[in-house]
């Protein structure tokens, strides 16, 4: 009888114990970025590559389950990493620990070739389910899995489709459905490798710039087992979770100004809660991380060597708030525009006018003195000026295409100054419509021929537009678009001065 009682209670203790273990609480911290874009130094101090690691090395100190994580757009923004591939920005990922960043559209921005010298460099992982190569292989990593005591982790990484139109990534790389290939790893993560949560680091963004896109939220209303979204593309700023069919997104902003902490709360193998938060990364809060200056300060003063040269003065700033190029006229887009004219005069070609996609302006000029930094970083794309014999008639089919792009999207033309033209849109302004348009102040002549000037990204990748120049006369002109703006203002002989003078006059009904 005492042997039965003996073994009745040992039986009810290690059935204790292994209640007590199943029903243990678990936490996993996530730190995320996103929409990095080259800002590895403070911008109007926030942000920057040191502080945000002294930031990171913080939450380091007291959370054994970390992930740490970036939702795309390494690429193009500051001339220091455009002017290094990015390197600086591997290195300094690599020294921070990050685990995985998911393909953005702007790591396609200097072809797949550079891309596959960075993921070489990448001690991290690059993630995308779908985006695959000719035998249909995924290019880079789908998903990732990380094991933690007592809980199981999958994440896989999405890129927006909008990449083969907004960015170049070559006729080699096939680009799946977003919901198809989420599905999928879904499936595998689950069935496959009993991942307890999954998380989708996806590069879709949260706002529908038009029609074909597939955004985060549309991701999450189609699929089901996705615990979290940490999504980019869009650049916004959360204040909490957003919850779509059980599913939390979080972003983080933009150029690393903000870092997001989602802390997983895990029971019986569950998620039970989220709770987010994120952080500004200001150079007042967190100093420097010496380790990624000591990284970053070589590619610096070799970058300072050439950036510093002034160019020319302005007598005001070219403003570029809220992406202003996507949406009205805008002073940075006339003179993007106004000194691609001036340029190929200056060289004895003449042209009618010329029209950029606002997409291709990235940022704005200062008052007072301008660098060549400052050019390189408002035209970070290696775009070369083009020029193009196209007759009246499919002129007007171009402008009445210009005219039809929402508001918002980087196909959005700005124009030099011989061009007046006024645009009516619609209460859901997605179907703009030319009302009128004239060059020089007189009405398109159908039976004439003119010369137009514009980049090669318009002209050969952008969906809206390459139609219409596929059947034209293209002469390449050989020299890259930001040169020629830098040529231009060296040229002036006075102050460059902001000027809006009706373009483009926007009408909304």
């Amino acid at each position: 009888m005492k042997n039965i009682f003996t073994i009745l209670l040992l039986s009810l203790l290690f059935a204790g114990c292994a209640i007590s273990e199943k029903s243990k609480t678990h936490e996993l911290v996530i730190l995320h970025t996103n929409d990095h874009h080259g800002a590895i130094l403070p911008i109007n101090s926030k942000g920057g590559l040191a502080q945000r690691s002294t930031y990171i090395n913080s939450v380091k100190s007291t959370s054994p389950n970390l992930l740490i994580l970036d939702a795309g757009d390494m690429n193009t923004g500051s001339v220091v990493s455009d002017m290094f591939d990015a390197l600086p920005d591997i290195e300094a990922y690599n020294a921070i620990g990050y685990d995985a960043v998911t393909l953005g559209n702007h790591e396609f921005d200097g072809g797949y070739q550079k891309l596959l010298k960075q993921i070489k460099h990448s001690k991290f992982k690059w993630l995308s389910a779908n985006v695959l190569d000719q035998n249909k292989t995924p290019i880079v990593d789908p998903f990732i899995i990380r094991d933690f005591d007592g809980f199981r982790v999958g994440v896989f990484g999405i890129t927006t489709l909008q990449t083969k139109s907004s960015s170049s990534p070559g006729s080699e790389l096939i680009f799946e459905n977003e919901i198809s290939s989420a599905k999928k790893y879904i499936k595998i993560l689950k069935d496959t490798y009993k991942a307890d949560i999954i998380i989708a680091l996806t590069h879709l963004g949260s706002d529908k710039e038009s029609p074909e896109q597939i955004t985060s939220i549309m991701l999450a209303e189609a699929t089901s087992g996705i615990d979290l979204i940490v999504d980019g593309h869009s650049h916004t700023k959360f204040q909490t979770p957003l919850y779509v069919n059980q599913t939390a997104i979080v972003s983080a902003n933009e150029w690393g100004k903000y870092v997001g902490k989602a802390k997983l709360i895990i029971k019986d193998k569950k998620l039970v809660d989220i709770q987010w938060k994120d952080t500004a990364i200001t150079e007042q809060e967190f100093v420097a991380d010496p380790k990624i200056s000591k990284i970053l300060n070589p590619y610096i003063e070799e970058a300072n060597k050439s950036l510093n040269e002034v160019i020319g003065v302005s007598s005001d700033k070219f403003e570029f708030k809220n992406n202003i190029t996507r949406y009205q006229e805008s002073t940075i887009g006339n003179l993007v525009c106004d000194s691609i004219v001036g340029y190929l005069k200056d060289h004895n070609i003449s042209v009618d006018f010329a029209m950029m996609n606002g997409g291709g302006i990235r940022f704005g000029l200062p008052k007072g003195e301008i660098k060549k930094e400052d050019i390189l970083t408002a035209l970070p794309y290696k775009n070369s000026i083009y020029v193009v014999k196209i007759d009246g008639k499919t002129l007007l089919e171009l402008f009445d295409a210009v005219a039809k792009v929402p508001q918002g999207s980087g196909s959005f033309m700005q124009v030099s100054s011989a061009v007046s033209h006024t645009i009516l849109y619609e209460k859901d302004n997605k179907n703009g419509k030319l009302l009128n348009i004239k060059l020089n102040s007189a009405p398109i002549d159908i039976n004439r021929t003119y010369y137009l000037a514009t980049n090669d990204y318009v002209i050969y990748s952008d969906p809206r537009y390459k139609d219409i120049f596929s059947n034209l006369e293209i002469f390449d002109n050989s020299v890259l678009l930001s040169q020629a703006v830098i040529d231009y203002i060296k040229s002036q002989k006075t102050k460059i001065t902001p000027i809006i003078d009706g373009r483009i006059t926007i009408i909304k009904q």
